[in-house]
């Protein structure tokens, strides 16, 4: 394996930990967003309520016990299968996850991605413009033009390296 390949291989691990930090710090902004974009979960001064954190509600009237009362915090918003909020809230955090499963596992199911350097180029492609630009603000634009490189690189590692060597399914 070439220094070329090593750097590849060094800067997919990066750009899949930076990916993975960036999606944890988007779930930490959306959900304490000052600006009410999701609503009050949790208001303390509501009869009868006590506030779990800032998405979960505990009602203390008994005759309320099973009223539906975590929907706009817990389910709407955090843990919801709602196509538009599932896929904004937690696409960097599961490309970043792949990647790093990538990275340390040879069967993880993750072999259509590992299996080249060119299929490596076009996951770290998809995962810059789907999962890092847009997201967290300038550390998701930095994490963007990085993997913009390591993607150029593994690029440049399928024109120059062996066939054989580039079979990497799992970088480590």
């Amino acid at each position: 394996m070439t220094v070329l390949a090593t750097v590849a291989k060094v800067g997919v691990f990066i750009v899949g930990f930076l990916t993975l930090v960036s999606g944890v710090m988007h779930i930490i902004i959306t959900l304490s967003d000052n600006n009410n974009t999701y609503g009050d979960w949790c208001v303390s001064s509501q009869d009868g309520v006590k506030c779990i954190g800032p998405a979960l509600v505990w009602q203390t009237r008994s005759d309320d016990m099973v009223d539906d009362n975590n929907k706009n915090g817990w389910r709407s918003q955090m843990f919801t299968f709602e196509p538009n909020k599932f896929m904004d809230l937690w696409t960097p955090t599961v490309l970043g996850l792949i990647t790093l499963l990538g990275y340390f596992t040879k069967d993880m199911g993750v072999k259509a991605i590992t299996r080249s350097w060119l299929s490596t180029a076009l996951w770290i492609t998809f995962v810059m413009l789907w999962g890092d630009f847009g997201y967290s603000g300038n550390f998701g634009v930095v994490t963007g033009f990085l993997a913009c490189v390591v993607a150029l690189i593994c690029f440049i590692c399928h024109l120059v390296e062996d066939p054989d060597s580039t079979t990497t399914h799992h970088l480590i």
